[in-house]
């Protein structure tokens, strides 16, 4: 150890040699332009979904604040159905002559009838305008939460926009990776996936109000309403679940995604419970399992050991997500995707030289089993632009 001399000087690592001997594989110009580059693709990454995010934010704050207005303008005449009835003029007039003639009955001693529980029924609140107002209100109340999240957010992607600017430097580069580890960690995305969800909920909750209140008024417009709220609900749910059950299904909302990985948790807590449930039956039965190996019924020592053997054995527990799964298909018809994707930009072309040259590069590493109906599939834009 006496040998050994550490000199760390700015710039310099004289403690780790093999890190100086990579640093003198390459020029300093040559590692500063790569890092230049690596900055930049992850700028372009980095703005991008920054930007994707706002653009999202922008359409749903529209759409949060002229649903915020038509709710407000239901809100605003449904609330007095939930004061009591008591400044109605007919129950005040037929109050004032109850009591009047109560007063003159009892002051000549003459029997009455006593009507004022009927009268109090007429200002109890009738148990729908309760239920279409909770339903409008909590619909106002989410839209108004949603589009105040979807402020908070775009304020939270402007911070992290400040000061960065397009400067490719490493210094601005590890500021950037810095603030978007912020961005993951805190899962933001998931905050911008909620808003819509919220959306949707609100718009479900106000059309079962608007339901629940045209009942009260009239059955025709009621059925017909009905009808039309079925439908979209139908539509709506179809595909929803239509992309969770296909992965070719392009219907794919945040609404789906949550669902998604809903489903795979309740899988993994399904796949868990045997082994939960097998190291209950261990320490519960431990002493007892010992107590009849020592009596002799090893029979029902295999049995229990069966059981705990078949419960413990789920395989590994793997919650794959919505882009594993999508990577996994994309993979398993990689040849397929390739075919298409030359007959797709042939057809965007139209372009024999293009065809000659580019196209029939890329035919010579196509699988030979796609070959045909690549070629079909160039045949028939062929036919169906030129004839």
């Amino acid at each position: 150890l006496r040998h050994t001399s550490l000199s760390v000087c700015p710039g310099q690592c004289s403690v780790y040699p093999p890190y100086r001997r990579r640093q003198g594989l390459h020029t300093a110009e040559e590692r500063t332009r790569a890092w230049a580059e690596s900055a930049n693709i992850v700028r372009m990454r980095s703005d991008e979904i920054v930007r994707r995010w706002n653009a999202e934010i922008d359409t749903l704050l529209v759409y949060a604040g002229l649903f915020s207005a038509i709710l407000t303008a239901f809100t605003v005449e449904s609330y007095r159905l939930l004061q009591p009835s008591s400044q109605d003029p007919t129950v005040m007039l037929l109050r004032e002559i109850y009591d009047g003639l109560h007063f003159n009955a009892t002051s000549r001693g003459l029997a009455t009838v006593n009507i004022s529980s009927q009268l109090d029924d007429l200002e109890l609140i009738d148990t729908s305008s309760i239920c279409f107002n909770t339903f409008w209100f909590s619909s106002l109340v989410l839209s108004l939460f949603s589009a105040a999240v979807g402020i908070m957010v775009k304020q939270w992607l402007n911070e992290f926009s400040e000061g960065l600017g397009s400067a490719a430097s490493r210094h601005i580069a590890r500021t950037r990776q810095y603030r978007f580890n912020g961005l993951v960690r805190w899962r933001v995305k998931d905050i911008v996936t909620i808003i819509p969800i919220m959306l949707q909920l609100a718009l479900f909750l106000f059309i079962g109000g608007l339901l629940i209140f045209l009942q009260t008024l009239n059955c025709s417009v009621f059925a017909v309403l009905a009808i039309l709220a079925g439908l979209s609900s139908v539509m709506a749910l179809v595909s929803t679940l239509m992309s969770l059950l296909r992965e070719d299904c392009p219907f794919v909302s945040p609404l789906t995604i949550a669902l998604f990985y809903i489903w795979q948790h309740s899988n993994h807590f399904v796949q868990t419970l045997p082994r939960t449930v097998a190291c209950a039956l261990r320490l519960c039965t431990a002493t007892k399992v010992r107590s009849v190996l020592q009596r002799g019924h090893r029979s029902l020592n295999s049995m229990i050991r069966s059981f705990l053997a078949a419960a413990t054995d789920t395989g590994p527990l793997v919650v794959s997500t919505w882009r594993s799964r999508e990577q996994s298909t994309v993979f398993q018809g990689r040849h397929r995707l390739e075919a298409d994707l030359l007959a797709m930009a042939y057809d965007a072309t139209k372009d024999p030289d293009a065809l000659a040259t580019v196209s029939a590069v890329c035919l010579t590493d196509l699988d030979p089993s796609e070959l045909p109906r690549c070629f079909w599939a160039i045949h028939t834009t062929n036919m169906r632009h030129f004839g």
